[in-house]
């Protein structure tokens, strides 16, 4: 059995992902290191084929979804009522190619996913921000609010991610696939 958790996440235009990754790096240093902004669009889970076997479900996916590449997609500012108290993150307006997408993936791993801990209620985001300090929490949620105002994008591409455990666990980009 595969016990290398894994991640899905949209590949985030140059310009969003730096202003992100700067704001990122501002607010958290340690906590946003070494992942690069992106927009989560699977919670991290496990499976039971190889690496291999699961970069073929998500090819054949992004295949069959080409035509909604590039996605057009909107942030709406700040999720003020995002599940997890301790991150600040951006909420992506719903849309179809997002929703399709999503679907399919969801539909492709379905039957070899062995973990899947957090799918129902997730939506998908872009984390700027971890902080278990309410008061800090809530200056950054001001500095985002300012600095990251609701705007248009478009995502490029399908990343799948793995966790690389070490004393700083953190995400690797293990296949990109693009228009």
């Amino acid at each position: 059995m595969n016990n290398t958790i894994y991640l899905i996440v949209l590949l985030l235009p140059e310009d969003l992902g730096q202003e992100v990754d700067m704001l990122r790096l501002s607010l958290a240093p340690l906590a946003f290191a070494k992942a690069s902004a992106h927009l989560t669009i699977i919670p991290p889970f496990k499976v039971s084929k190889t690496e291999a076997e699961l970069e073929g479900l998500i090819r054949a996916v992004f295949n069959q979804q080409r035509a909604y590449f590039p996605l057009r997609l909107q942030h709406e500012g700040l999720f003020e009522d995002f599940p997890s108290h301790e991150h600040l993150v951006l909420k992506v307006q719903p849309a179809l190619g997002l929703t399709k997408v999503r679907r399919e993936l969801l539909g492709s791993l379905q039957p070899v996913i062995t973990e899947l801990p957090r799918v129902q209620g997730f939506l998908p985001h872009i984390t700027v921000s971890k902080c278990h300090d309410r008061v800090k929490r809530e200056k950054q949620a001001e500095i985002i609010r300012h600095k990251l105002p609701p705007r248009e994008f478009a995502a490029n591409g399908i990343m799948l991610w793995q966790l690389v455990e070490s004393q700083s666990p953190h995400y690797e980009t293990v296949q990109l696939y693009t228009v």
